[in-house]
């Protein structure tokens, strides 16, 4: 048999075997549940709701958190799962959380270069295993990381969503963006 042949054969064969994985696993259609909703996409539920986005808990309004830019929550029908992603807020969303709540604030800039005031603790932002232990196993507790700039907090932070953790925010622009807002820093 000729190579030619021989590679056509297992074209063959993967495309075989391709199609039969595609009807097995029901995805010959484009939607998750089979259902378009009233503009021709996804509808998540099977209920077409009026905005045209994924409602799964019927209230309608979109279950896509517009401040988080991410789903965040498995959909409560189980046709679709958005894994959670880190939350970014800005200093004035930051010094209204903390304001509003109070939340684990965590620095986990290295070295050591000041901190937010009211911050609990420092913590080096590769040192996720410590981080959970100090944020604890309940991965729905609300927390906020931050750093100089804001790459460390931002690695920690999707380190720890990578865990399961569903409530990680992220000050954006770290100590200097809190500075350039107009806050104070303990030196």
């Amino acid at each position: 048999m000729t190579t030619a042949r021989r590679s056509f054969g297992w074209l063959v064969t993967l495309t075989a075997i391709f199609v039969v994985g595609v009807s097995l696993l029901g995805c010959d259609d484009d939607s998750p549940d089979g259902d378009a909703d009233a503009d021709g996409d996804a509808d998540l539920d099977g209920d077409a709701d009026s905005d045209g986005d994924a409602d799964a808990d019927g209230e309608g309004d979109s279950d896509i958190d517009s401040e988080r830019g991410d789903a965040g929550d498995a959909d409560t029908d189980g046709d679709a799962f958005t894994p959670p992603e880190l939350t970014r807020l800005s200093a004035d969303e930051l010094q209204t959380l903390l304001e509003a709540q109070e939340i684990p604030l965590i620095n986990v800039h290295v070295p050591y270069a000041g901190e937010i005031p009211g911050t609990d603790t420092h913590i080096a932002y590769n040192d996720i295993d410590a981080l959970a232990d100090y944020i604890g196993a309940d991965l729905d507790t609300l927390f906020v990381l931050y750093c100089l700039s804001g790459p460390m907090s931002f690695s920690a932070g999707d380190a720890l969503v990578d865990r399961g953790y569903t409530r990680a925010y992220d000050l954006r622009g770290g100590m200097n963006a809190w500075r350039a807002a107009g806050y104070e820093l303990n030196e």
